[in-house]
Protein backbone atom coordinates (compact mmCIF):
# COMPACT_ATOMS: atom_id res chain seq x y z
CA UNK A 1 0.00 0.00 0.00
CA UNK A 2 1.01 3.04 -0.92
CA UNK A 3 1.85 5.70 2.02
CA UNK A 4 0.65 8.99 1.59
CA UNK A 5 3.65 10.87 2.57
CA UNK A 6 2.48 14.88 2.42
CA UNK A 7 -0.06 13.69 5.22
CA UNK A 8 2.71 11.92 6.91
CA UNK A 9 5.29 14.84 6.58
CA UNK A 10 2.13 17.16 8.22
CA UNK A 11 2.74 15.66 11.46
CA UNK A 12 6.00 16.38 11.54
CA UNK A 13 6.11 19.70 11.57
CA UNK A 14 9.98 20.32 11.89
CA UNK A 15 10.32 18.83 7.97
CA UNK A 16 9.71 22.45 7.62
CA UNK A 17 12.50 24.56 6.13
CA UNK A 18 14.92 21.81 5.89
CA UNK A 19 15.94 18.61 4.11
CA UNK A 20 16.46 15.95 6.78
CA UNK A 21 18.19 12.91 5.84
CA UNK A 22 19.32 11.69 8.94
CA UNK A 23 16.67 9.38 10.76
CA UNK A 24 19.70 6.43 11.22
CA UNK A 25 20.76 8.96 14.27
CA UNK A 26 18.03 10.52 14.88
CA UNK A 27 14.16 10.59 14.01
CA UNK A 28 12.13 13.45 13.87
CA UNK A 29 10.29 14.48 16.25
CA UNK A 30 6.14 14.01 15.70
CA UNK A 31 3.88 16.92 16.88
CA UNK A 32 1.89 14.65 19.23
CA UNK A 33 4.75 13.63 21.09
CA UNK A 34 5.38 17.54 22.16
CA UNK A 35 1.24 17.06 22.98
CA UNK A 36 2.16 13.96 24.88
CA UNK A 37 4.64 15.39 26.83
CA UNK A 38 2.36 17.95 27.89
CA UNK A 39 0.16 15.41 29.20
CA UNK A 40 2.56 14.33 31.57
CA UNK A 41 3.76 17.58 32.71
CA UNK A 42 -0.02 18.34 33.24
CA UNK A 43 0.42 15.48 35.72
CA UNK A 44 2.94 16.13 37.52
CA UNK A 45 2.16 19.74 38.22
CA UNK A 46 -1.54 18.95 39.33
CA UNK A 47 -0.98 15.40 41.79
CA UNK A 48 2.81 15.29 42.07
CA UNK A 49 3.74 11.86 43.30
CA UNK A 50 0.69 10.58 42.90
CA UNK A 51 0.84 10.77 39.23
CA UNK A 52 3.04 7.25 39.52
CA UNK A 53 0.33 4.80 38.74
CA UNK A 54 -0.59 7.10 35.78
CA UNK A 55 2.75 7.09 34.29
CA UNK A 56 3.62 3.42 34.92
CA UNK A 57 0.73 2.67 33.00
CA UNK A 58 1.94 4.10 30.18
CA UNK A 59 4.60 2.64 30.26
CA UNK A 60 2.61 -0.80 30.63
CA UNK A 61 1.21 0.75 27.41
CA UNK A 62 4.27 1.37 25.47
CA UNK A 63 5.28 -2.34 26.08
CA UNK A 64 2.17 -3.31 24.49
CA UNK A 65 3.02 -1.44 21.47
CA UNK A 66 6.65 -2.40 21.07
CA UNK A 67 5.60 -6.08 21.19
CA UNK A 68 3.17 -5.85 18.56
CA UNK A 69 5.43 -3.82 16.47
CA UNK A 70 8.23 -7.30 17.05
CA UNK A 71 5.45 -9.92 17.02
CA UNK A 72 6.05 -10.67 20.99
CA UNK A 73 4.06 -10.65 23.59
CA UNK A 74 4.06 -7.52 26.32
CA UNK A 75 5.51 -9.58 29.31
CA UNK A 76 8.53 -10.62 26.98
CA UNK A 77 9.59 -6.87 27.29
CA UNK A 78 11.70 -4.81 29.50
CA UNK A 79 11.91 -1.23 29.14
CA UNK A 80 15.33 0.51 29.78
CA UNK A 81 16.52 4.18 29.31
CA UNK A 82 19.38 3.17 26.86
CA UNK A 83 20.23 -0.10 24.99
CA UNK A 84 23.52 -0.21 26.59
CA UNK A 85 21.68 -0.91 29.87
CA UNK A 86 19.20 -3.00 28.49
CA UNK A 87 21.98 -5.46 27.15
CA UNK A 88 23.93 -5.04 30.14
CA UNK A 89 21.36 -7.40 31.75
CA UNK A 90 20.93 -9.58 29.76
CA UNK A 91 24.73 -9.94 29.82
CA UNK A 92 24.67 -10.12 33.53
CA UNK A 93 22.86 -13.65 33.85
CA UNK A 94 24.81 -15.28 31.52
CA UNK A 95 28.11 -17.72 33.21
CA UNK A 96 31.41 -18.20 30.68
CA UNK A 97 32.79 -20.96 32.59
CA UNK A 98 31.28 -24.05 30.87
CA UNK A 99 31.14 -21.78 27.41
CA UNK A 100 33.60 -18.87 27.27
CA UNK A 101 33.14 -17.76 23.57
CA UNK A 102 31.15 -15.13 22.26
CA UNK A 103 31.21 -14.45 18.32
CA UNK A 104 29.96 -10.99 16.79
CA UNK A 105 31.43 -9.08 13.95
CA UNK A 106 33.68 -6.17 13.93
CA UNK A 107 30.80 -3.88 12.05
CA UNK A 108 28.84 -4.50 15.04
CA UNK A 109 28.12 -0.87 16.99
CA UNK A 110 30.77 -0.27 19.72
CA UNK A 111 28.28 -0.76 22.48
CA UNK A 112 28.56 -4.32 21.71
CA UNK A 113 31.89 -4.44 21.62
CA UNK A 114 32.23 -2.76 24.88
CA UNK A 115 29.53 -4.94 26.61
CA UNK A 116 31.15 -8.23 25.92
CA UNK A 117 34.78 -6.93 25.89
CA UNK A 118 34.19 -6.03 29.64
CA UNK A 119 33.68 -9.76 30.53
CA UNK A 120 37.19 -11.19 29.57
CA UNK A 121 37.65 -10.85 33.32
CA UNK A 122 34.40 -12.86 33.45
CA UNK A 123 36.01 -15.81 31.62
CA UNK A 124 34.71 -14.26 28.52
CA UNK A 125 36.50 -14.97 24.99
CA UNK A 126 35.47 -12.77 22.31
CA UNK A 127 35.95 -14.03 18.61
CA UNK A 128 35.65 -11.56 15.94
CA UNK A 129 34.22 -12.08 12.66
CA UNK A 130 35.57 -9.68 10.17
CA UNK A 131 34.11 -8.68 7.38
CA UNK A 132 35.26 -9.21 4.04
CA UNK A 133 34.68 -5.95 2.37
CA UNK A 134 33.51 -3.79 5.49
CA UNK A 135 29.81 -3.50 4.30
CA UNK A 136 28.47 -7.26 4.75
CA UNK A 137 29.08 -10.05 7.00
CA UNK A 138 28.07 -13.23 5.05
CA UNK A 139 26.15 -15.12 7.14
CA UNK A 140 28.65 -18.63 6.39
CA UNK A 141 31.25 -16.79 7.94
CA UNK A 142 29.36 -16.60 11.34
CA UNK A 143 28.32 -20.05 11.27
CA UNK A 144 31.55 -21.46 10.28
CA UNK A 145 32.80 -19.67 13.92
CA UNK A 146 29.87 -21.36 15.59
CA UNK A 147 31.30 -24.44 17.87
CA UNK A 148 30.43 -26.16 21.08
CA UNK A 149 32.48 -23.20 23.28
CA UNK A 150 29.91 -20.49 21.79
CA UNK A 151 27.84 -19.37 24.59
CA UNK A 152 26.07 -16.45 22.62
CA UNK A 153 26.16 -14.48 19.21
CA UNK A 154 24.84 -10.35 19.50
CA UNK A 155 24.34 -9.87 16.11
CA UNK A 156 23.25 -7.08 14.31
CA UNK A 157 20.44 -7.43 12.27
CA UNK A 158 20.80 -4.13 10.27
CA UNK A 159 24.49 -2.91 10.55
CA UNK A 160 24.52 0.41 11.21
CA UNK A 161 27.23 1.90 9.41
CA UNK A 162 26.15 0.29 5.85
CA UNK A 163 22.48 -0.67 6.25
CA UNK A 164 23.46 -4.62 5.18
CA UNK A 165 20.71 -6.80 6.38
CA UNK A 166 21.85 -10.10 7.80
CA UNK A 167 20.40 -13.29 7.31
CA UNK A 168 19.57 -13.56 10.79
CA UNK A 169 17.01 -16.95 10.41
CA UNK A 170 20.06 -18.54 9.37
CA UNK A 171 22.44 -17.89 12.01
CA UNK A 172 20.21 -18.22 14.99
CA UNK A 173 18.85 -21.91 13.34
CA UNK A 174 22.44 -22.63 13.53
CA UNK A 175 23.20 -21.22 16.79
CA UNK A 176 20.61 -23.23 18.25
CA UNK A 177 21.98 -26.83 16.64
CA UNK A 178 25.04 -26.10 18.76
CA UNK A 179 22.87 -24.82 21.80
CA UNK A 180 24.18 -21.63 21.85
CA UNK A 181 22.18 -18.11 22.42
CA UNK A 182 21.35 -15.08 19.67
CA UNK A 183 21.02 -11.44 21.16
CA UNK A 184 19.68 -9.24 18.11
CA UNK A 185 20.75 -5.81 18.28
CA UNK A 186 18.18 -4.25 16.01
CA UNK A 187 17.94 -0.58 16.89
CA UNK A 188 18.60 -0.37 13.20
CA UNK A 189 16.02 -2.51 12.23
CA UNK A 190 12.82 -2.42 14.49
CA UNK A 191 10.35 -0.19 12.57
CA UNK A 192 12.03 -0.36 8.68
CA UNK A 193 12.48 -3.76 8.61
CA UNK A 194 9.25 -6.05 9.33
CA UNK A 195 11.23 -7.76 12.73
CA UNK A 196 8.89 -11.09 14.00
CA UNK A 197 11.24 -12.07 17.00
CA UNK A 198 8.94 -15.59 17.00
CA UNK A 199 9.64 -16.48 13.56
CA UNK A 200 13.26 -15.13 13.86
CA UNK A 201 13.32 -17.55 17.03
CA UNK A 202 16.13 -15.07 18.54
CA UNK A 203 16.74 -15.70 22.62
CA UNK A 204 16.90 -11.65 23.12
CA UNK A 205 16.31 -8.43 21.01
CA UNK A 206 17.29 -5.10 21.74
CA UNK A 207 15.90 -1.71 20.32
CA UNK A 208 15.18 1.80 20.88
CA UNK A 209 13.06 4.41 19.93
CA UNK A 210 16.04 7.02 19.48
CA UNK A 211 15.83 6.98 15.74
CA UNK A 212 13.51 4.95 13.22
CA UNK A 213 10.40 4.74 16.12
CA UNK A 214 10.59 8.32 15.84
CA UNK A 215 10.63 8.79 20.07
CA UNK A 216 13.15 10.45 21.06
CA UNK A 217 16.23 9.56 23.12
CA UNK A 218 15.95 7.68 26.57
CA UNK A 219 13.94 4.74 26.36
CA UNK A 220 15.27 1.70 24.83
CA UNK A 221 13.81 -1.89 24.99
CA UNK A 222 15.05 -5.30 25.58
CA UNK A 223 13.06 -8.11 24.07
CA UNK A 224 13.55 -11.70 26.27
CA UNK A 225 11.71 -15.04 24.92
CA UNK A 226 9.55 -16.09 27.80
CA UNK A 227 11.19 -19.63 27.38
CA UNK A 228 14.37 -17.85 29.42
CA UNK A 229 12.50 -16.34 32.33
CA UNK A 230 12.10 -19.17 34.53
CA UNK A 231 16.09 -19.82 33.84
CA UNK A 232 18.41 -16.81 33.04
CA UNK A 233 18.27 -14.23 35.78
CA UNK A 234 20.19 -10.71 35.88
CA UNK A 235 22.38 -9.55 38.63
CA UNK A 236 22.59 -6.09 37.34
CA UNK A 237 19.14 -5.18 38.42
CA UNK A 238 17.09 -2.21 40.18
CA UNK A 239 14.01 -2.28 42.16
CA UNK A 240 11.58 -2.52 39.59
CA UNK A 241 13.06 -5.82 38.93
CA UNK A 242 11.00 -7.17 41.72
CA UNK A 243 8.02 -9.07 42.29
CA UNK A 244 5.98 -6.54 44.25
CA UNK A 245 8.98 -3.30 44.02
CA UNK A 246 6.48 -1.09 46.36
CA UNK A 247 6.38 -3.78 48.99
CA UNK A 248 10.32 -2.30 49.55
CA UNK A 249 11.24 -5.62 51.24
CA UNK A 250 14.87 -5.51 51.77
CA UNK A 251 15.28 -8.79 53.19
CA UNK A 252 14.24 -11.16 50.21
CA UNK A 253 15.18 -10.93 46.33
CA UNK A 254 11.70 -12.25 45.20
CA UNK A 255 12.60 -11.37 41.08
CA UNK A 256 9.13 -11.05 38.46
CA UNK A 257 8.70 -14.18 36.88
CA UNK A 258 9.02 -12.25 33.57
CA UNK A 259 11.18 -9.90 31.03
CA UNK A 260 9.99 -7.41 34.32
CA UNK A 261 12.63 -8.72 36.11
CA UNK A 262 15.67 -7.50 33.86
CA UNK A 263 14.47 -3.71 34.40
CA UNK A 264 16.53 -1.24 36.67
CA UNK A 265 15.55 1.47 38.41
CA UNK A 266 13.11 4.30 38.85
CA UNK A 267 12.39 5.32 35.13
CA UNK A 268 12.12 8.51 33.20
CA UNK A 269 8.82 8.39 32.74
CA UNK A 270 8.19 11.56 30.28
CA UNK A 271 9.96 9.50 27.96
CA UNK A 272 6.81 6.87 28.20
CA UNK A 273 4.89 9.85 26.29
CA UNK A 274 7.64 11.44 24.01
CA UNK A 275 8.00 7.44 22.58
CA UNK A 276 3.88 7.04 21.78
CA UNK A 277 3.21 8.54 19.12
CA UNK A 278 5.87 7.51 16.85
CA UNK A 279 5.18 3.95 17.69
CA UNK A 280 1.25 4.70 16.51
CA UNK A 281 2.13 6.21 13.73
CA UNK A 282 4.12 3.06 12.27
CA UNK A 283 1.64 1.05 13.00
CA UNK A 284 -0.83 2.95 11.41
CA UNK A 285 1.45 3.23 8.46
CA UNK A 286 2.43 -0.60 8.49
CA UNK A 287 6.14 -2.18 8.48
CA UNK A 288 5.88 -3.46 5.37
CA UNK A 289 5.11 -0.43 3.71
CA UNK A 290 8.08 1.81 5.17
CA UNK A 291 9.92 -1.28 3.77
CA UNK A 292 8.74 -1.22 0.50
CA UNK A 293 9.06 2.79 0.55
CA UNK A 294 12.91 2.81 2.30
CA UNK A 295 13.72 0.31 -0.55
CA UNK A 296 12.68 2.90 -3.60
CA UNK A 297 14.15 5.72 -1.91
CA UNK A 298 17.77 4.07 -1.51
CA UNK A 299 17.70 2.89 -4.70
CA UNK A 300 17.24 6.15 -6.25
CA UNK A 301 19.69 7.26 -3.97
CA UNK A 302 22.52 5.10 -5.16
CA UNK A 303 21.59 5.86 -8.73
CA UNK A 304 21.82 9.37 -8.64
CA UNK A 305 25.63 8.97 -6.29
CA UNK A 306 26.72 6.95 -9.49
CA UNK A 307 25.86 9.59 -11.54
CA UNK A 308 27.40 12.10 -9.18
CA UNK A 309 30.97 9.44 -9.23
CA UNK A 310 30.48 9.19 -5.63
CA UNK A 311 31.45 5.31 -4.35
CA UNK A 312 28.67 3.52 -2.80
CA UNK A 313 29.49 1.84 0.44
CA UNK A 314 26.06 0.20 1.12
CA UNK A 315 24.74 -3.35 -0.65
CA UNK A 316 23.26 -2.52 -4.02
CA UNK A 317 20.94 -5.23 -3.44
CA UNK A 318 17.54 -3.55 -1.93
CA UNK A 319 16.77 -7.17 -0.14
CA UNK A 320 19.59 -6.52 1.68
CA UNK A 321 19.78 -2.98 2.29
CA UNK A 322 18.20 -0.96 4.99
CA UNK A 323 16.96 2.08 4.74
CA UNK A 324 20.58 3.77 4.77
CA UNK A 325 23.12 4.97 2.37
CA UNK A 326 26.52 5.09 2.95
CA UNK A 327 28.46 7.67 0.34
CA UNK A 328 32.58 8.04 0.45
CA UNK A 329 33.40 11.56 0.63
CA UNK A 330 36.97 12.98 1.27
CA UNK A 331 35.93 15.39 4.55
CA UNK A 332 32.69 13.79 6.01
CA UNK A 333 32.71 16.55 8.82
CA UNK A 334 33.31 19.20 6.69
CA UNK A 335 30.14 17.85 3.90
CA UNK A 336 28.03 17.69 6.91
CA UNK A 337 28.85 21.24 8.11
CA UNK A 338 28.54 22.15 4.40
CA UNK A 339 25.35 20.52 4.09
CA UNK A 340 23.81 22.17 7.07
CA UNK A 341 24.49 25.77 5.62
CA UNK A 342 22.14 24.36 3.03
CA UNK A 343 19.38 23.23 5.49
CA UNK A 344 20.48 19.28 4.52
CA UNK A 345 20.81 17.26 7.35
CA UNK A 346 22.65 14.34 6.83
CA UNK A 347 25.03 12.14 9.03
CA UNK A 348 29.24 11.90 9.29
CA UNK A 349 31.08 8.77 9.57
CA UNK A 350 34.62 8.56 9.07
CA UNK A 351 35.15 8.65 5.83
CA UNK A 352 31.94 8.47 4.56
CA UNK A 353 28.21 10.29 4.70
CA UNK A 354 25.08 8.03 5.80
CA UNK A 355 22.65 9.28 4.18
CA UNK A 356 19.00 8.27 4.98
CA UNK A 357 15.44 7.60 3.89
CA UNK A 358 12.54 7.50 6.31
CA UNK A 359 8.32 7.20 5.47
CA UNK A 360 8.68 10.94 5.44
CA UNK A 361 11.08 11.74 2.91
CA UNK A 362 10.58 12.49 -1.06
CA UNK A 363 12.23 12.28 -3.81
CA UNK A 364 12.34 15.80 -4.26
CA UNK A 365 14.87 15.84 -1.08
CA UNK A 366 16.76 12.90 -2.21
CA UNK A 367 17.59 14.98 -5.82
CA UNK A 368 18.00 18.03 -3.74
CA UNK A 369 20.88 16.64 -1.83
CA UNK A 370 22.34 15.61 -4.99
CA UNK A 371 21.69 19.29 -6.26
CA UNK A 372 23.04 20.66 -3.32
CA UNK A 373 26.29 23.43 -3.62
CA UNK A 374 28.34 21.23 -1.05
CA UNK A 375 27.82 17.92 -3.46
CA UNK A 376 28.52 19.61 -6.72
CA UNK A 377 31.89 20.96 -5.21
CA UNK A 378 33.00 18.05 -4.36
CA UNK A 379 36.87 17.87 -4.68
CA UNK A 380 36.64 14.83 -7.03
CA UNK A 381 34.73 11.74 -7.58
CA UNK A 382 35.53 9.09 -5.83
CA UNK A 383 35.42 5.90 -7.38
CA UNK A 384 38.67 4.09 -7.37
CA UNK A 385 37.75 1.87 -4.31
CA UNK A 386 36.34 -1.57 -5.28
CA UNK A 387 32.63 -1.64 -5.63
CA UNK A 388 30.25 -3.03 -2.77
CA UNK A 389 29.34 -6.59 -3.32
CA UNK A 390 26.26 -8.18 -3.33
CA UNK A 391 25.23 -6.42 -6.00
Amino acid sequence: MAIDVSYYRSLFPSLEGRTYLNSCSLGMLPQRARERAAQYFDLWMDLGAAAWPQWLAQGERLKALVAELIGAKPHEIALHPNASAAMYSMVSCLDFTQRPKVVYSDLNFPTTAYQWLSQRHRGAQVHLVHSPDGITVPPELVIKAIDERTLILPISHVIYSSAYILDVAAITQAAHRQGALVLLDSYHGVGVVPTDVKALDVDFLVGGMLKWLCGGSGLAFLYVHERWHSQLHPTSLGWFAHRDPFAFDVENLTLASDARQYQGGTPSAVSFYIAEPGLEIIREIGVPAIRERAKYLTSLLIDLADQAGLEVRSPRNPEIRGSTVRLRVPDSQALTSQLLEEKIVVDARGDAVRVSAHFYNTEEEIEGFFASKAIRQLDRPLTDAPPARHR
